[in-house]
């Protein structure tokens, strides 16, 4: 059995990281972590080896989120046209 890595909570993140992020980038913001993607699509693979996984496009369609989706190896659950688009893109 294999054991879930740690839920990252806001305090784990460096106050004066997620500022200078805030101030460069403006807000709202939104902080993507492409390695716990990629992990946790790993993770989704290893747990179900005979199933094709997929990732529902309607949860995140970020650009940087989906090409860790797809370098993993996961299908594209989309459901509109725009989804399908953004699928193809990244």
């Amino acid at each position: 059995m294999t054991t879930n890595p740690p839920v990252r909570r806001l305090a784990d993140w460096s106050a004066d990281r997620l500022r200078d992020l805030a101030d460069e980038y403006g807000t709202p913001l939104y902080v993507l972590d492409p390695d716990r993607v990629r992990e946790n699509a790993d993770r989704l693979r290893a747990a179900f080896p005979e199933t094709e996984v997929s990732y529902a496009l309607k949860a995140n369609t970020t650009r940087a989120v989906l090409e860790a989706v797809e370098q993993c190896g996961l299908g594209a659950e989309c459901a509109s046209a725009g989804e399908v688009q953004r699928a193809i893109d990244a």
